[in-house]
């Protein structure tokens, strides 16, 4: 029995086809179909929308049943059958024989879309079946027929054609994108070679630059060493000591510009806001530059607008950096003339101005291609490079991240032969005017008190639980011809601050029981004359961290450890109350003990391993000899407190010591030592108690080892050595 596909089951299996009655009446037919001649609905006469071009023969309907039921002459044959059972749930496929089929094009004559097509025949009832699908060569065409993937059957070939075409055009489309992204990338990175390569350049001239540099101050520093071991006047040794310290400050210039570059580029700069007189920075940094400007016969000079508001708040350090940069490479390239320094301002914003420095020189000047160059790290540029004046080549490029980092900025007009004009813009808050009148009263009465150098000058309180840092703070004061007292924590500073009036209180950060914070909050909180003495911090860590902290108790200046002769004094101008005056002092250096001193018996090693205590500032090298004395004899009680705390994990009490030890090393110059006690004190911080065993473990052989160079047997002086300690 003969069987055919409902309309509904062609319909889903062969979304394009035809079903012809003996009339040649299109009775039905597939939606997709439908969709590209919505007409057909109407059962027209298949000669009125299509013709069939292959084979070419006359629609007749009695031909082309013959021609669907085959040659074999199985007339009755069902020529369209189901694979295996339910119509609903199989794949349908055309009846296939051995013989070759035949292959219809039907082309729709409205739109001239070709269709292949294969034919069958049903006996009930009787009716021509096409099947097949359209024939696209574009996936546009998909569009312009309103077509979509759905519509053709899932076996098509049609769609796989279709498929693979819209692929290949993804692949051409992907294949230009990449090549064009790829020639954009060839572009980048040919740029950056070249960026490559002149930033290359200039790092081969600053290492050039900076070699010649290091190597000045360094064959300085090893000539006169070798000289002093061969001689022994004391007056020749002062002056090479002095020509020594001088090459080390420019050595220590250098690498502390390269440090900051750094710094600057990975943004670990520090911001730091303070309040100060602007009109007096700009006065101070003229005098500082003062002697080198005269020494070459130039006159320096400043110039500060009326307008310019003097009591500002900003970061006082690194505006002051900019301008002694300028007005350094202003002396640096100016041999002949003059350098005038200006100052105005103009509003920025509610609460701060934009304050422009201008220094103006008539020094050899910079060719207008250079002005933006002159600004890049590591440059020097044009006759800056031979010049001869030396420089890293990075102090304008630092100064010029400063200036951007604050939001301001720096340029330069300048003329070859005729000088140049440096300029900055650094935006500064401007303080009320009961601070501008109290600043400039405050400033008035110091310099009249330095003037007059204190005639009724005030102690300087010492506040440390650390003997040997406490000991050593109080000889330097006392050289310098400060009257000084001592006290060993925060308890006693509060009790002996309320029997005796102080100038000054320099008190140590870290200690046990009061720390210096609490200990500053009480003395601000509780009133009395002693609530104004100024108090400095003292800590061997330099965070800006520190000092915000210190600040917020009540602290008025910081002072990192080591502490030097330098760093004291420069504390001490800031504070004339503390009776200090340059010159003022008539005593022995610190320390200046008789000649058994412990340094005097060390030997060469042991030398070496303090040379670079802050003590050997004073001139005279025995000073150290007595704290070593201290150190010895407490290095194992350090050591046993260190293991008794961490096995307990008392961590706070861990993290004192290792910061006590680290800045007893500092003062020693043992910075190995300091280095490992750093490390602890950073792992008890984070309460890392693997992390602070292995740092003690360290710990425990430096000192051992710093021990047994110290402990060493000295070689016997010589002759001339006694004669001279005699």
């Amino acid at each position: 029995m003969t069987y055919l596909l409902d309309d509904a089951q062609l319909s889903r299996v062969f979304p394009f086809h035809l079903v012809l009655d003996p009339d040649l009446r299109i009775v039905s037919h597939g939606p997709s179909l439908g969709k590209i001649d919505p007409v057909l609905q109407d059962q027209p006469n298949f000669s009125d929308h299509f013709r069939i071009r292959t084979p070419r023969i006359e629609p007749d309907f009695e031909i082309l049943r013959e021609m669907a039921c085959g040659s074999t002459g199985n007339a009755g044959r069902p020529a369209l059958r189901l694979i295996g059972g339910d119509p609903a749930d199989r794949i349908r496929e055309p009846q296939r024989s051995s013989e070759s089929e035949t292959l219809y094009v039907l082309d729709h004559m409205t739109t001239g879309l070709p269709f292949r097509m294969q034919m069958v025949a049903s006996d009930d009832p009787v009716r021509l079946v096409f099947i097949g699908s359209p024939l696209l060569t574009t996936p546009e065409q998909l569009d312009h027929y309103a077509l979509t993937i759905s519509d053709f059957a899932p076996f098509d070939f049609s769609l796989d054609y279709l498929l693979a075409l819209r692929l290949k055009d993804s692949l051409i489309e992907e294949t230009t994108r990449l090549t064009e992204e790829l020639e954009r990338t060839n572009q980048d990175l040919q740029e950056q070679v070249k960026a490559r390569n002149a930033a290359d350049q200039a790092k081969d001239l600053f290492l050039m630059t900076m070699s010649h540099e290091i190597r000045t101050p360094m064959n300085a520093i090893t000539g006169l060493t070798s000289l002093l071991l061969q001689m022994d006047a004391k007056t020749a040794r002062r002056q090479h000591l002095n020509t020594i310290e001088t090459a080390a400050r420019t050595l220590q210039t250098l690498i502390d510009g390269v440090l900051d570059f750094t710094k600057i580029e990975s943004g670990a700069f520090e911001h730091c806001n303070e309040d100060f007189d602007l009109l007096d920075l700009i006065d101070q940094a003229a005098r500082l530059f003062g002697p080198a400007a005269k020494e070459k016969g130039i006159e320096l000079r400043y110039e500060f607008c009326d307008s310019t508001p003097r009591a500002v708040s900003g970061d006082m350090s690194q505006f002051n950096r900019v301008v002694s940069n300028l007005i350094h490479n202003a002396i640096k390239f100016t041999e002949a003339g003059r350098i005038e320094i200006s100052v105005a301002a103009r509003p920025n914003s509610e609460h701060t101005t934009m304050v422009r420095t201008e220094i103006t020189d008539t020094g050899i000047g910079i060719a207008p291609e250079d002005h933006q160059r002159v600004f890049d790290r590591f440059t020097q540029v044009g006759d800056r490079a031979t010049y001869g004046a030396g420089g890293s080549g990075l102090g304008l490029a630092i100064s010029r991240k400063i200036c951007e980092a604050r939001g301001g900025g720096i340029g330069v007009d300048s003329t070859p032969g005729e000088g140049s004009r440096f300029w900055f813009e650094f935006p500064l808050q401007v303080r009320s005017h009961r601070a501008t009148e109290r600043t400039q009263t405050t400033q008035t009465l110091q310099k009249q008190s330095t003037k007059a150098q204190i005639e009724t000058s005030l102690p300087v309180l010492v506040v440390d639980d650390n003997a040997i840092n406490r000991n050593m703070i109080v000889d330097m004061l006392e050289w310098l011809g400060v009257e000084t007292e001592a006290v060993v924590d925060g308890t006693a500073a509060l009790e002996r601050t309320t029997d005796r009036t102080f100038g000054a209180i320099l008190m140590d950060i870290r200690m046990p029981g009061l720390d210096g914070y609490e200990t500053a909050r009480r003395i601000r909180n509780r009133g009395g004359p002693e609530a104004d003495t100024p108090i400095i911090g003292l800590s061997a860590n330099a965070f800006q961290q520190d000092r915000e902290a210190g600040f917020a108790a009540g602290m008025d200046d910081y002072l990192a450890k080591p502490i030097t002769i330098d760093s004291l004094v420069k504390i001490l101008r800031r504070w004339p109350q503390t009776g200090y005056s340059i010159g003022s002092s008539n005593k022995a250096p610190p320390g200046n003990k008789e000649a058994t001193s412990t340094l005097r018996r060390l030997s060469p090693e042991a030398s070496d391993l303090v040379a670079s205590s802050p003590l050997m500032e004073a001139g005279d090298d025995s000073s150290v000899g007595e704290y070593l004395d201290d150190f010895v004899t407490a290095a194992p009680e350090m050591i046993a407190a260190m293991e008794r705390s961490l096995d307990s994990e008392s961590f706070d009490e861990v993290s004192r010591l290792a910061h006590n030890l680290k800045g007893n090393s500092l003062f020693l110059g043992i910075e190995p030592l300091a280095v490992k006690a750093h490390r602890l004190e950073r792992a008890a911080d984070q309460c890392d108690p693997s992390e602070a065993a292995s740092a003690l473990t360290q710990i425990r052989a430096e000192i051992d080892h710093v021990l047994s160079i110290l402990q060493a047997p000295a070689s016997p002086p010589s002759n001339e050595s006694s004669a001279e300690t005699r």
